[in-house]
């Protein structure tokens, strides 16, 4: 490997030399025969056991684009990857010490985390380094990522498409550097905080907030794995599998974008009512008390943090000239949510703006007046980390 240093912190690989076929990460870091130079920390528990020795990785290129790595086994069968794709780069990546996911390809199960080192950009084509597969399965020499998997607090990103699907958001990953903790993404586009249909029969009712808190509780996540081909939830699915609820945990649910374009009910309420049986699920403010209620009966120290609804773009114009079939609109949702909130004792956090997004600037941050774009997803991971840090942090 032919390695060239400019004038600054930047280390570029242009050439992969065929004597250099081996990823022999050690505890100093100093290989610039290898990957090591531009990997800080690499973990993948049992890896061996998973998908036996003599793995690859088989093309690994960062910079202008997103992180991108690929392994494969030894029959050369892709087995993992880098959460992200090739997508829109945030900036401020590196500079949130991130760390990425490891999926695998198959499961979506997230069996593994890499911390890149900092303005690092790699290219090749042909490239093939194979893994140290009992360097990388040893928690100790990954102490970072031992420390966030090992640690109390974790943080829960549940909601719709705001917090992202896996294969275009870079939330989580640089939500966890700030934070320095483990953190989930589960966001399940399309979906809404209230059923669509008055048995939540309808496919998208199972990625509902109230049901979603139904399967936290009762550890069942069959009903939402038999609907997959609605679309692809496994890799959220397989992370709420994975959480144990009884560490510290903060849940920050961004539910209601859907609610409000797609007519769910609403209602204020005076007081929390007591029989569960009596909440209308459908409902946008009984589907929350459901839900909170839900997980807090078991679980009574998870924090709730609930984001307001935001802005956006929707129809063309600002979601603030938007009324829905019901006669409702957003400010209608944000004062029934703030209401609720407070009336079962859980934070709310006014995210209407997020703190940069606004009516002038809303395509410098998404990428079509929904959607953060990378700009945007650095801001949003700022926002999130300082709500949490005030709110829940101890």
């Amino acid at each position: 490997m032919i390695v060239h240093t400019d004038s600054g912190d930047n280390v570029f690989y242009t050439e992969m030399i065929d004597s250099i076929t081996f990823l022999d990460m050690n505890v100093q870091w100093t290989d610039d025969n290898s990957l090591n130079c531009c990997i800080e920390e690499f973990y993948m528990d049992n890896f061996n056991l998973k998908y036996g020795r003599n793995c690859y990785i088989g093309a690994f290129e960062s910079g202008n684009c997103s992180p991108r790595l690929f392994i494969y086994n030894q029959n050369d069968q892709l087995i993992a990857q880098l959460k992200e794709d090739a997508s829109n780069w945030p900036s401020d990546y590196y500079a949130y010490e991130s760390f990425s996911s490891i999926i695998d390809v198959n499961t979506r199960e997230t069996i593994g985390f890499i911390k890149l080192r900092n303005n690092v950009t790699y290219s090749n084509s042909g490239f093939k380094a194979f893994l140290n597969d009992i360097f990388i399965s040893d928690i100790h020499n990954n102490p970072q990522i031992g420390n966030i998997l090992k640690g109390d607090n974790q943080i829960v990103l549940l909601g719709d498409s705001k917090f992202g699907q896996y294969w275009s958001n870079f939330l989580p990953d640089m939500l966890m550097g700030l934070a320095r903790c483990r953190v989930y993404n589960c966001g399940f586009g399309g979906c809404r905080m209230a059923w669509r249909s008055i048995k939540g029969t309808d496919p998208y009712d199972l990625f509902s907030f109230s049901s979603i808190c139904d399967a936290i509780v009762n550890k069942n996540f069959v009903p939402q794995t038999q609907m997959m081909p609605l679309s692809d939830y496994r890799y959220q699915t397989e992370n709420l599998k994975s959480i144990d609820f009884n560490k510290r945990t903060t849940i920050i649910v961004n539910y209601g974008t859907n609610d409000i374009t797609g007519g769910s009910a609403l209602k204020v309420l005076d007081s929390i009512p007591e029989i569960m049986e009596d909440l209308d699920r459908t409902n946008f403010v009984d589907a929350i008390v459901y839900g909170v209620r839900k997980v807090k009966n078991k679980y009574p120290n998870v924090n709730f943090v609930f984001l307001s609804p935001d802005f956006r773009v929707y129809e063309g114009k600002g979601i603030d000239e938007f009324v829905n079939e019901h006669g409702f609109g957003i400010w209608d949702y944000y004062e029934a949510m703030k209401n609720t909130v407070h009336l079962l004792d859980c934070i709310f956090v006014d995210s209407y703006y997020l703190d940069f997004r606004t009516s002038q600037n809303i395509m410098d941050y998404t990428v079509d007046g929904v959607h953060n774009n990378g700009p945007g997803f650095s801001k949003y991971a700022q926002f999130l980390y300082y709500t949490w840090l005030f709110n829940c942090k101890n």
